[in-house]
């Protein structure tokens, strides 16, 4: 009995001391940081630290469990003293403005199931001591400025089921050993400067449904061997790299794919089929070189017809050739972006598309397509962005411009269309952007389009203004005031490419533009070059 008393006695104290501690390393961190928001207001030495803002204890002992000062604008270094927080299981100190290197010092904690730091300014490398945390299992470090290697140590965390260091300045290759963790289900590397091969460990985490490592320097080829891995992965993007060969052929047995984006990269060879890809919402192909025929065309659409929740599909600049089949029209309902610009492909723009009534950017745009413009898309009442320019596209444009009131851009410059501009083209009430230039346009400039405030009122420019019209029969009258505008645009023209220039040789991969965004941002200069 007196055994028994003197060990409660003795037990008690302990936690007396323990939350005591916790108390003390909880107000030594506020004495630290700055908070402008005054947040941390009820931490006071008076009160209860177990019903301060954030701070959440066991029920047993008092001990701090859980500290949540998520998006606090909380600034200054992280203090050292969190380390003595014994009994945390979750940290999350993200989107606040904390700076400096992350302690080592964290690697005490023990029993932490939980650290995201995302979203400050933290930067020097990654501790290694992290590895010790073998209990945690969701660590985000990403929108940082950290820098130097993924610490190999890292790979020790067996039950590490959330990893994301994406945003950062890291170099080198992803480590090796990445493959023991069999647990992870969401990997996020994105936006670094990561380079080598992606390790083949990796495709061996059969419970990853989430990969992305875009915007890095990684490079290779995917071996035919990976060719039933990563049976669950539901998002994939390799995008911006520098990946080339075949499509991997592992991603045409990965059918839980809601989320592909494989843009931007050096991939070749046929385009991929997506036969029994039902959960496919998100399909990104763009800026490879992938081939194709009016044969693989059709079996390429075909094999998507069975992914209804399809919303974004974008194949532009490739070497897609021959003629897109009429089997378009069976793509999801969903289907709110299709984009084959800046291919090879040729015959008609097919019709049928008053079934695809979600669209909102129709891109066909720097191909070889001939032929009338078909008069269904003006059945497309939600359609934003019309891009048809840089064709062998001939007859009268269709009436169609009545029910596409929501259109922000027409773009069908360089192409062979005769005839005029519809006076409906005044129903587009938020249009911006015209483009018609380089046709055989005639008649007269419809007056509606004067009383658009989006295109003119604003001083946005028309980009119809002299040789656009071969037929002569526009006229348009060139003053001081249009010459002043001609030299405006021009030198915005020049600034805009010195500015793309500039985003693509930054030092920081992380500040560097996308391929992606470099051509669409281009596209839309070479646009207002035309224009002038």
């Amino acid at each position: 009995m007196l055994f028994l008393l003197c060990f409660l006695l003795v037990h008690l104290s302990g936690i007396a001391c323990n939350f005591a501690t916790d108390k003390e390393a909880l107000l030594s961190f506020k004495s630290q940081v700055i908070d402008p928001q005054n947040t941390l207001s009820s931490w006071t030495t008076d009160s209860q630290h177990c019903k301060w803002y954030g701070v959440k204890c066991s029920n047993i002992g008092r001990r701090v469990k859980s500290l949540n000062l998520r998006g606090l604008s909380l600034s200054g270094k992280l203090p050292s003293q969190l380390s003595k927080l014994t009994y945390l299981h979750s940290l999350d100190l993200s989107a606040n403005s904390f700076h400096g290197q992350i302690p080592p010092d964290i690697s005490y904690l023990s029993l932490l199931n939980i650290l995201f730091l995302s979203s400050n300014n933290l930067s020097g490398t990654i501790p290694p001591q992290l590895g010790q945390l073998k209990r945690l299992h969701s660590l985000d470090l990403s929108v940082n400025n950290l820098t130097g290697e993924i610490p190999s140590t890292l790979c020790n965390l067996s039950s590490l089921k959330y990893l994301a260091i994406a945003r950062n300045h890291l170099s080198g290759e992803i480590p090796t050993q990445i493959g023991n963790l069999g647990n992870l289900s969401q990997l996020q590397l994105s936006e670094n400067d990561l380079s080598g091969q992606l390790p083949s460990s990796l495709f061996h985490i059969s419970q990853l449904t989430y990969l992305s490592v875009t915007s890095n320097n990684l490079s290779g080829k995917f071996p035919a061997s990976l060719g039933f891995s990563l049976p669950n992965i539901k998002n994939l993007s390799l995008a911006t790299n520098r990946f080339e060969g075949p499509i991997p052929h592992f991603i045409s047995n990965s059918s839980q794919l809601e989320y592909l984006d494989l843009s931007n990269n050096f991939f070749n060879g046929n385009l991929p089929l997506f036969n029994n890809f039902e959960n496919l919402v998100y399909l990104a192909l763009g800026n490879n070189s992938l081939s194709s025929t009016t044969s693989l065309n059709s079996q390429f659409f075909d094999s998507l017809t069975n992914s209804t929740k399809l919303q974004v599909l974008i194949l532009y600049h490739n070497n897609l050739a021959g003629e897109l089949p009429s089997s378009i029209q069976n793509l999801s309902t969903k289907l709110y972006w299709f984009c084959v610009a800046d291919n090879f492909l040729t015959g008609k723009i097919p019709q049928g598309w008053k079934k695809l009534q979600n669209l909102e950017f129709l891109s066909f745009e720097s191909n070889h397509f001939s032929g009338e413009l078909p008069s269904e898309i003006g059945s497309l009442s939600n359609l934003v962005e019309l891009t048809i320019d840089d064709n062998v596209l001939s007859g009268e444009i269709p009436d169609i411009f009545g029910n596409l009131t929501s259109l922000s851009i027409i773009s069908m410059a360089y192409n062979q269309f005769t005839g005029r501009i519809h006076q409906s083209i005044g129903q587009c009430k938020g249009l911006n952007s015209l483009y018609i230039g380089m046709n055989k346009l005639g008649g007269t400039i419809p007056k509606e389009i004067f009383d658009l405030p989006g295109l003119v009122g604003d001083g946005r420019f028309l980009t119809n203004e002299s040789s656009e019209y071969s037929t002569q029969s526009y006229s348009i009258e060139v003053d001081n005031h249009s010459v002043h505008h001609w030299r405006r645009k021009a030198e915005e023209c020049v600034d805009a490419v010195i500015r793309v220039g500039l985003s693509c040789t930054a030092q920081q991969p992380k500040d560097r533009c996308t391929m992606r965004d470099t051509s669409i941002k281009l596209q839309a200069i070479r646009k207002s070059m035309l224009a002038l």
